[in-house]
Parts: C-alpha cells; sequence; structure tokens
C-alpha cells in the first residue's frame, strides 16, 4: 500500500486551477474538480451514465488537467463505489509531467489496484 504519511507534490498551477488556490485568503473559489466530480456523481446515480466508463482526456495543458483529475477521482471513495470494478481511463496527448516521484509512486498504486489506466500519448 501507499504510505500516506508521504506529501504528494504536483505542480501548483495546474493544482490551484483544478483544486482550487488556498494560498489567497479571499480565494473562495473551491477550483474545478469538486464542481465536475459533483456533476459526475449526480449523472451516474441519476442513471444516464448506466454502463458508461469514466474517461477523462485533454491535449496539452489540458492533458495535465486530466491527468490530474483522473488521479483525484481514482483515488475518491464516492467515485470507487459508483464505477464499481471500473477504472478511471485517463487519455493525454503531449502532456507535460503533473507530479514529481511521489505522484508517481502513488499513480502506479492506483494503477496495480486497477483503479485508473493511463494512457499518455507524446511526440
Amino acid at each position: 500500500g501507499f504510505d500516506e504519511n508521504k506529501k504528494i507534490y504536483v505542480h501548483g498551477g495546474f493544482k490551484a486551477y483544478l483544486m482550487g488556490d488556498r494560498k489567497k485568503a479571499e480565494n473562495i473559489d473551491t477550483g474545478k474538480y469538486k464542481d465536475i466530480k459533483d456533476e459526475l456523481v449526480e449523472l451516474y446515480t441519476s442513471g444516464e451514465c448506466d454502463g458508461y466508463e469514466l474517461i477523462v482526456t485533454g491535449h496539452s495543458l489540458g492533458g495535465a488537467l486530466s491527468t490530474l483529475m483522473a488521479f483525484n477521482l481514482a483515488s475518491s471513495s464516492k467515485i470507487r463505489k459508483i464505477l464499481g470494478n471500473k477504472p478511471v481511463v485517463n487519455i493525454s496527448f503531449a502532456s507535460p509531467y503533473v507530479g514529481g516521484k511521489v505522484f508517481s509512486e502513488a499513480f502506479k498504486i492506483l494503477e496495480k489496484a486497477g483503479r485508473i489506466q493511463h494512457i499518455r500519448v507524446s511526440n
């Protein structure tokens, strides 16, 4: 398993955009992740997505954000319950690196557990 005491470092700009910027006290924006996750939970629990896989994709900056998004969704117990044994699938094109060594270790653990599948297309 993964040592939960390890700090997972990811690119600050990607994290701030997706998860919200906690450094600014006046910033109430929770980021895009919560909104997207809430919408996905609503769609899947309503039955509108029965039988569908969850695929997250992007190119360049969008590829980096899709990787971070897929990682967080695959780590979510709520999403895991909804998807059952199906993994979150991430297809990124020409994406810059998202995180450091510990991020990579955690990502690989999710892959081995069948909770995420990642196809990274680079040129």
